[in-house]
């Protein structure tokens, strides 16, 4: 892995536990956290068993949960609410 990539992994893994434990902190609750399909397939790199694509599709959701501090990823590019 690239350190460009390497870099994209680490802030946005970062990130995403600092909104989680701030969120916990408040009491809990979702949150919207909108990127760039390539970094959140980077993120998602090794948070995950599932196969992570190549490509997401624009407005595509990926639903992670964070509980007793581990994530756990629900869904990967998820494009089915376009649908309806």
């Amino acid at each position: 892995m690239s350190q460009g990539i390497w870099d994209v992994k680490t802030r946005m893994q970062k990130a995403l536990r600092n909104i989680a434990k701030d969120t916990e902190k408040k009491g809990g609750g979702n949150v919207l956290v909108v990127s760039h399909g390539m970094a959140i397939i980077t993120m998602l790199s090794d948070m995950t068993e599932q196969k992570v694509p190549g490509h997401l599709e624009n407005s595509s959701v990926t639903k992670i949960i964070y509980k007793d501090g581990r994530f756990n990823v629900q869904s990967i590019g998820d494009t089915t609410y376009l649908e309806q």
